[in-house]
């Protein structure tokens, strides 16, 4: 009984750490890919004086990087979550 309510206590506790975890690496990996974008965007426009077909082909680069990374990280919380329960 003492053992079955402790292992429920550390499951709740896990629980509540893994969802505050996943919920963490989700605001990080939301910020980070914002940050990325925006990074890109201020990058690409600087170097759009330079040279404009190099632009073009950075845009394209640079977006689906920030899109790999977005599936990367939300597929990352969603596994943390299922790994949770």
């Amino acid at each position: 009984h003492v053992l079955s309510r402790i292992c429920t206590h550390a499951v709740t506790h896990l629980q509540t750490y893994c969802h505050a975890f996943a919920h963490m690496l989700s605001r990080i990996c939301t910020h980070a890919v914002t940050h990325l974008s925006s990074c890109c965007h201020a990058f690409v426009l600087m170097l759009s004086r330079i040279c404009p077909h190099v632009v073009t082909h950075l845009q394209i680069y640079c977006h689906a990087f920030a899109h790999t990374l977005s599936s990367i990280c939300t597929h990352a919380v969603t596994h943390l979550h299922t790994g949770c329960h």
